[in-house]
C-alpha cells in the first residue's frame, strides 16, 4: 500500500469567486444531468469537502463536536 501524500493545509474558504463559479456550475449541471469535473476540482482544492473528514484520515476534521 502506498503511503498517502502530504497536502498543503489551508484554511478552507467558500470565496465570492467559488462561489459565483460554483452557481454557475449548478445551473450547467441541472441542464445536462452531468456533474461539472473541474467545479468539483475546484471545489476539493478549497478545502471545502475536507472540513466533514476526521483529522485522523487527512481531513480538516470540522464536521463532528470533540
Amino acid at each position: 500500500m502506498s503511503p498517502v501524500p502530504v497536502v498543503e493545509r489551508r484554511r478552507p474558504s467558500l470565496t465570492p469567486v467559488l462561489r459565483a463559479r460554483l452557481r454557475t456550475s449548478a445551473a450547467l449541471s441541472a441542464r445536462s444531468g452531468e456533474p461539472d469535473r473541474a467545479a468539483v476540482a475546484e471545489l476539493r482544492a478549497s478545502g471545502l469537502l475536507a472540513l466533514a473528514v476526521s483529522e485522523a484520515y487527512g481531513g480538516a476534521g470540522a464536521g463532528r463536536p470533540r
